[in-house]
């Protein structure tokens, strides 16, 4: 690996289900963690797994405690594993430190959520910004809800996002990517 932007914190749920799912007994987003750490640790500089974690912006200390777990829960070949790896990776072409730079812009800002709640969710309430942050930042830019740059409480993100309905999504999705949210540097 030549750079890690293209991995993000946690390889997308889509490719875990696709190329690595069946290999692991671990909860696909552990799985998915251990699949981001291991293309860090192909980059020359990566030497451990808590270089692999500092490298993608991760508590150092989850990478040796996500590669244990995960070491004892697979259930097929470490060839096999690397195959899959190989396969997923082929398919990460977007730049992931860009979206974790685009949502941290939104954390420190609340306009874009007004508007979007006033066009999308009329009553969501101020408090529901930072759920809206972490949405953004589990699955728009792939990150780890540890290093998500607004904290709310677990069961109150868990809440926000079951009451999101398809329209909801997309729309919030779409906040992201949209020019006129995006900080200079980040189009």
């Amino acid at each position: 690996t030549a750079s890690t932007r293209q991995i993000p914190q946690v390889l997308p749920a889509r490719l875990v289900d696709e190329h690595l799912a069946r290999l692991f007994d671990s909860r696909p987003a552990t799985v998915g963690l251990l699949a981001s750490l291991c293309l860090a640790r192909t980059h020359p500089h990566v030497h451990s797994w808590t270089d692999a974690a500092r490298e993608l912006g991760l508590p150092p200390e989850l990478g040796e405690r996500t590669a244990r777990a995960c070491s004892a829960s697979m259930t097929a070949s470490p060839t096999d594993v690397v195959t899959a790896l190989v396969a997923a990776s082929g398919e990460l072409e977007i730049d992931y430190r860009d979206l974790e730079d685009r949502v941290r812009h939104l954390a420190r800002t609340t306009r874009w959520f007004t508007h979007w709640a006033r066009a999308n969710r009329p009553g969501t309430r101020p408090i529901s910004h930072v759920y809206a942050v972490q949405w953004h930042w589990l699955n728009v830019a792939s990150g780890h809800f540890a290093s998500a740059p607004a904290a709310g409480a677990p069961w109150g993100y868990r809440k926000f996002a079951r009451s999101l309905n398809i329209a909801q999504t997309q729309s919030l999705a779409e906040v992201v990517s949209s020019n006129s949210h995006t900080p200079k540097g980040c189009r």
